[in-house]
């Protein structure tokens, strides 16, 4: 027996407060749109569009509302499986068509440049710096702590996953972990400042303070680190597996990138004078 009188905000919030942000920021958006309890038997197709029209209204990009749906469909899958309802009637809504947007990264001089450039906020220079070398989310490092750290490397729980991955620790990621004045075992080992606003208004000052041209924020450090790992040639999976992926297709966007600063690299060569350009082709006379 199915269970469709059953709360189904109440039942996301459950889930919610086991995942990332995203989730929260959905259910915050669920709360503000419903005003009366919302049951299984009523999150059809239509209440689904209705809520998809309510995130656009909040103007709110694309993708954004296509990851806050997502969630949203995972949850009701995850009550098919607990026969809290017989289908997920989320296969039947239409979907919200993803953009594909340009991931701002820096280039290596860029990194070097910034990390010669004082910043008033030492913390946020050695997490962001922390964050370009390993690929970890601004979330992740506010999280660490120093009984995570291994001698090989450190261990990751990331936000979306209960289980640990384990990510290994260049000598300069060392370096930065040793500038940390956290006490041992469960202190942070990152002191930043409160809210991610914050953390990107200070990213913004230091940037322009180093003259990059650039919109810098905690997001850009994670693509920096795909991109460089990328351009040096490492392998895709591998990639894949140190930002924790699911899907390598998310991962070969970097590889895209790449691609595209080589069609730069070769438009960017000095052109030749050539008088006749077709007496190239032409066979000497005997």
């Amino acid at each position: 027996m199915f269970r469709l009188e059953e709360d189904f905000i109440a039942f996301y919030e459950t889930l919610a407060n086991q995942k990332g942000k995203p989730w929260k920021n959905t259910l915050a958006h669920l709360r503000r749109f419903v005003t009366i309890r919302v049951r299984f038997a009523d999150v059809s197709p239509e209440w689904i569009h209705s809520f998809r029209d309510y995130l656009k209204k909040q103007g709110l990009a694309a993708n954004s509302i296509a990851t806050y749906l997502d969630t949203m469909k995972t949850a009701l899958n995850n009550a098919v499986k607990t026969r809290i309802i017989s289908q997920n009637l989320f296969l039947f809504a239409d979907k919200i068509q993803r953009k594909r947007t340009q991931r701002t990264h820096l280039k290596i001089e860029e990194l070097r440049l910034l990390a010669t450039t004082p910043c008033n906020q030492p913390e946020v220079k050695r997490a962001f710096l922390f964050a370009c070398i390993t690929g970890l989310r601004i979330s992740d490092i506010r999280a660490l702590r120093s009984k995570d750290i291994r001698t090989d490397g450190l261990l990751h729980y990331p936000e979306e996953d209960r289980d640990y991955t384990f990510i290994p620790l260049s000598d300069q990621a060392r370096e930065l972990l040793g500038q940390s004045n956290a006490d041992p075992k469960r202190a942070p080992v990152f002191t930043l400042p409160f809210s991610d606003d914050m953390f990107n208004r200070y990213l913004s000052r230091w940037a322009t303070t180093a003259g990059l041209d650039k919109h810098v924020t905690s997001h850009v450090a994670r693509h920096t680190f795909a991109t460089l790992l990328v351009t040096e040639g490492v392998d895709l999976y591998a990639v894949q597996h140190l930002l924790g992926h699911r899907d390598v297709k998310v991962t070969q966007q970097y590889a895209r990138l790449v691609d595209q600063r080589k069609v730069d690299a070769i438009k960017s060569l000095p052109s030749i004078s050539i008088d006749d350009p077709m007496s190239a082709r032409r066979l000497p006379n005997d």
